[in-house]
């Protein structure tokens, strides 16, 4: 529970939705055999079996959606409980389960013939611009056809600026240029989209072929930017499952207790809680944690407390009220922020609401508190009320009823209010309505405009990633993207820097720096389980993790090697015997968390990634923020491997210091390092300035003492 799904999507397909437009697109199925009723669920309505039916005519059913341009992943789904791969369409692709999801390629009619540049014929479908302000820059994008156009020209002030191609993929090719301004006076531009001897303006009034430009008119008035809190991107998260992660006080343990080494279950208890993450705040520290993601801990039925029935009271067994307040105060005093999860999207069936159903059905006060289908209400499997999922035990709340939605947001003022609170994790964010997000949005940054809101959704997140709903999403595709490439071996480096990249490209740049990234959750196999136990291997996907834009979550015990498949052997008793300075990728985690925090251009830089086909396990890519740099490169071969990094000429002569081994290079006069890359090693190349080398020192030196610090505070 919390957000897993019967279906997964490959990385690259997940990816390959892109900005365009919508499209209609249907989908036949004939069955074979008689059915009562068929839905077709995929990537594109987050794999809900619910979400759309088919209608049935001389035994075929059909459904006729809009979608964005791009490749989708579906299956049809049978009797509410087969899932069926479309007999009808070979494009298939494999699930992540050892199945196959069909694949719908969804195109505008103007796509139907080969792109040319030169041909005079340009796909208006797909044009569209968009601005975004970060670090005191305007930055003006435009969506073409890849291979379609000759020039894209933005006239600001009616001096022309040629927009350059910054990024593409299949489907949509970004032509960007990027305008320093200081707000201080009024900005207007238009673009001008070419091809041959056709013209396209787009404009104030949208996309036009004839007629005088209307420039768009900015002001720092109404350029309403996109704002996520500055203190995400430069943090490193430590997830916490609170069952798990120690035992600190045993007076409030529940009456049946499974061994701390014992086998974890759906339903057994470990007696984790709020005074054994006391305790452990020299460790966090010493890891170079500064905030840490809590799963669930309010009052609820099971061991995940993903079903909550007192949405005001702290589950006993993890501490009171108060005690866990203490502990938020506890956690900020030594410079760790708490960011809490929390269920908006359904409950459990002793939650009071729902029990006054069950006992007074119809004449309930709170009957429409829930989606009752019919009456008599019952706890029974496939339930007459919609349940997260199908599962009996959570049903969904209305969120939209205003009773309920008081409810929730009286909890959320109540626990900013009582707890020292820096944001909020929404779990199966992506099943609430966006108006309930919005309102949301506004009630916490009201509140406090620096915490920060992270939403649970597996796939792209863009429609609420605009500024008005969450901060940041849980990032999925990222994880997908270190799988396949480094734990699994799968595809070649440039496959794997496009994903990444165009992962990136989905949000906003400080959208994308504040994006949670994660390898391991509760909700997947460790990491490394998937590497086949490979430390090498997981420490290649650290330096990723570390480096790449976004916020690196370390789901508890990752730092130590613990292994663990599926949920619930994903959940294990942290490994606290694994606490060891031989432990040689507890070691780099150290030495990365001090790095992503000391090393400014690792929090605030854009990535360039530099694919060489010729070399499918060295994976390459830059950090760059002004005149500051650094390299990464990854080796995830068996042999050394050597490479030419173009760091630009701002680097020239420069000298640079791998941060993972020590080794010192110097930039050429045309600002490039020729370096060399051990097998299944990584290597960060930063400026060896006076700042970078005293980090890089501090994180080499960070284990001894945190070993020694855990040690004299749990004793």
């Amino acid at each position: 529970k919390g957000g897993s799904s019967e279906m997964t999507t490959s990385l690259l397909t997940a990816l390959a939705v892109v900005s365009g437009p919508m499209v209609e697109y249907t989908f036949r199925y004939e069955p074979t055999v008689p059915v009562a009723q068929v839905t077709v669920a995929g990537s594109f309505n987050q794999w809900n079996r619910r979400a759309l039916i088919m209608k049935p005519s001389n035994g075929v059913w059909t459904a006729t959606e809009r979608l964005p341009m791009g490749r989708h992943q579906y299956k049809f789904v049978v009797d509410d409980e087969r899932w069926i791969t479309d007999p009808a369409n070979p494009s298939r692709v494999p699930d992540g389960a050892g199945n196959l999801n069909s694949e719908a390629l969804v195109l505008p009619v103007d796509y139907a013939k080969p792109a040319q540049t030169g041909d005079g014929a340009i796909a208006q479908s797909v044009i569209s611009a968009k601005r975004n302000y970060d670090q005191g820059k305007l930055v003006l994008t435009v969506n073409v056809r890849p291979g379609d156009v000759e020039r894209v020209t933005a006239y600001v002030h009616g001096k022309a600026v040629l927009l350059q191609k910054t990024r593409a993929n299949e489907f949509v090719e970004q032509r960007s240029a990027s305008i320093r301004w200081d707000k201080s006076r009024p900005l207007s531009y238009y673009f001008t989209v070419e091809d041959s001897k056709t013209r396209v303006i787009l404009d104030e009034a949208g996309t036009k072929s004839t007629g005088e430009p209307k420039p768009i008119h900015v002001l720092a008035s109404n350029l309403a930017p996109i704002v996520v809190p500055s203190w995400v991107e430069r943090s490193v998260f430590y997830q916490i499952f609170p069952d798990r992660f120690a035992n600190g006080d045993f007076r409030n343990d529940p009456p049946e207790l499974t061994n701390w080494d014992g086998v974890p279950t759906y339903s057994n208890r470990f007696g984790g809680d709020a005074a054994g993450i006391a305790k452990n705040i020299p460790y966090l520290k010493g890891l170079g944690v500064n905030a840490i993601y809590l799963n669930p801990i309010m009052m609820a039925t099971s061991n995940h407390r993903y079903d909550p029935v007192d949405f005001f009271t702290v589950d006993p067994e993890f501490a009171t009220n108060q005690e866990f307040a203490s502990l938020t105060q506890e956690l900020d005093a030594a410079g760790i922020r708490t960011v809490l999860d929390q269920i908006f999207d359904h409950v459990g069936v002793t939650f009071s609401p729902f029990a006054d159903l069950l006992k007074h059905q119809k004449q309930s006060r709170y009957r429409d508190w829930f989606f009752v289908r019919s009456f008599p209400v019952a706890v029974k499997q496939n339930p007459n009320y919609e349940a997260w999922y199908g599962f009996e035990s959570m049903p969904k709340l209305n969120v939209l009823h205003p009773a309920v939605k008081s409810y929730l947001f009286e909890s959320v003022r109540y626990w900013m209010q009582t707890a020292r609170l820096s944001g909020w994790r929404l779990d199966v964010a992506n099943e609430v309505p966006s108006e309930f997000w919005r309102e949301f949005r506004t009630l916490v940054k009201q509140h406090d405009p620096n915490a920060w809101i992270v939403g649970e959704v597996w796939t792209d997140a863009t429609q609420w990633l605009g500024g008005d709903q969450w901060d940041a999403s849980m990032n999925y595709p990222f994880r997908a993207a270190c799988v396949d490439w480094i734990a699994k071996g799968q595809g070649d480096s440039t496959d794997f820097l496009e994903a990444l990249d165009a992962n990136y490209a989905l949000y906003a740049p400080q959208v994308s720096r504040s994006q949670l990234n994660l390898l391991s959750s509760h909700d997947t196999p460790r990491f490394i389980t998937e590497a086949g136990g490979g430390v090498a291997k997981a420490k290649l996907a650290a330096t990723v993790q570390f480096t790449w834009p976004g916020v690196p979550s370390v789901y508890y015990g990752e730092e130590l090697g613990m292994q663990g498949g599926a949920d619930p052997a994903n959940r294990r008793g942290m490994e606290w015997n694994l606490v060891s300075e031989a432990n040689p990728l507890l070691r780099h985690y150290t030495l990365l968390s001090a790095v992503k925090t000391g090393v400014s251009v690792l929090a605030t830089g854009s990535p360039e990634v530099q694919p060489d086909p010729k070399q499918p396990d060295l994976a390459v890519f830059l950090r760059r923020s002004g005149k500051e740099v650094a390299a990464v490169a990854l080796n995830r071969g068996s042999a050394p491997v050597s490479a030419k990094i173009q760091l630009g000429s701002g680097a020239r002569s420069k000298k640079f210091i791998n941060a993972i081994s020590g080794d010192r290079v110097q930039a050429d006069s045309q600002g490039s390092i020729t370096v060399s890359v051990p097998s299944a090693e990584s290597a960060v190349y930063l400026e060896a300035s006076k700042v970078n080398l005293e980090v890089i020192n501090r994180g080499r030196n960070a284990l001894p003492a945190l070993i020694q610090r855990r040690n004299n505070h749990v004793q």
